[in-house]
Order: structure tokens, then sequence, then C-alpha cells
């Protein structure tokens, strides 16, 4: 991309261009981490389920803030570094764009 980027601006239109270029590698980046931190978040409710009964959220809301806190750490997981998901998705994506 960058050599795209580079001969991009001496045709009309072109900083528009590159502009949406920049913005969809970013948002395969950003898609790619909210992917890892889904996939992390459901790991982290199945690692939550193998605690034992009114372990970390006992009572009523129990399924409310677990299900917050799932999400969260997902999350947090992902900004984190991950487990490489994130890095995958940005291979495939960056060769289905090249296609």
């Amino acid at each position: 991309m960058t050599d795209l980027a580079n001969l991009l601006p001496a045709a009309p239109g072109a900083e528009s261009l590159a502009a949406r270029l920049h913005a969809a590698e970013h948002s395969d980046q950003a898609v790619a981490q909210e992917f890892e931190g889904l996939f992390m978040s459901l790991v982290v409710k199945e690692l939550r389920k193998a605690a034992p009964e009114g372990g970390l959220f006992a009572g009523d809301a129990a399924d409310a803030y677990g299900s917050m806190f799932d999400l969260f750490m997902g999350q947090h997981l992902a900004q984190g570094g991950g487990i490489g998901i994130r890095r995958l998705v940005n291979t495939y994506l960056a060769n289905a764009r090249d296609r």
C-alpha cells in the first residue's frame, strides 16, 4: 500500500482515494480487534462457568454483572495483545483486498 499511496497524489481526486484506502486499512484493524475481543469474551464466559457456584458474582444480578465482566475482560485482553487472532484476521483481510 505504501507504493500505491506514493503514486496516488499525482492523479486527480487521489487524496480522497488515498484517505479511503487508509481508512479501510484502519477499519480492518479495528474489526480484527473487535473480533478478538468478542472471542476472548466468550472464552472468559466459559471460564467463569467453570468456577464454583457463588463465585465471582453471586445473587440475582449474577447474569447481568457476569455478562458485563465477560465483555469488559474480553475487550481488555484483546487491547493488551490478545492471543494472536487479530494478526491472523488482519493478514486474511489484507490478502482478500489484494485479490
